[in-house]
């Protein structure tokens, strides 16, 4: 059996007998190896040329703490954790690199992959004003309550499908819209 990435790239993996729960908790674990993570980026994006290394890759947070859910009688805050998700330097960049692994299709991967980014990206923000506060006074820095050289660090989420049917979701937000209807001018 093999895993397909997002970009492509075949993976072979073990034969797994556990139920899909199961396997997928292992693809997790798996990928929460720096090595593993650092080859499947080096695969997919630099054509297995080694630019990412394991030794420049450092743990972060992943959970994180999301709004209201749409429980309607009883609404819970709910806590999310991405598969995988380590800090990458050297000597050009600053980025996190983060996976996660889907053992069958889902219609809204896009999206959810957009979700943990926009949890990520929130939680930057806060402790970007939370270290400012107090220090801002005036202009645009105090409406925006981050400074002009304060920068999120970038993203790049990979989804390692490691399922047995062919995948037939959306791999793009722009895949989940009706746009041939829309009028060019918006």
């Amino acid at each position: 059996p093999s895993a397909q990435s997002a970009c492509g790239m075949e993976i072979k993996v073990k034969k797994q007998e556990a139920g899909m729960g199961k396997q997928n908790d292992a693809f997790t674990a798996y990928l929460g190896r720096a090595e593993v993570l650092a080859d499947l980026y080096n695969g997919c994006l630099y054509q297995g040329e080694e630019v990412v290394k394991a030794g420049n890759l450092c743990e972060v947070q992943q959970f994180y703490q999301q709004g209201l859910s749409e429980r309607v009688k009883r609404p819970t805050a709910r806590r999310r954790e991405r598969d995988a998700i380590r800090a990458f330097w050297n000597e050009k960049s600053y980025v996190l690199l983060a996976a996660e692994a889907q053992n069958q299709p889902h219609l809204a991967m896009p999206f959810r992959c957009m979700e943990y980014d926009l949890a990520e990206y929130a939680r930057q923000l806060r402790y970007i004003r939370l270290k400012s506060e107090g220090k801002i006074k005036t202009g645009v820095e105090y409406l925006s309550k981050m400074g002009r050289k304060d920068h999120l660090t970038p993203i790049v989420t990979i989804v390692l499908y490691h399922g047995t049917e062919p995948w037939d979701a959306p791999k793009k937000l722009s895949e989940m819209m009706e746009l041939e209807e829309i009028d060019p001018i918006l």
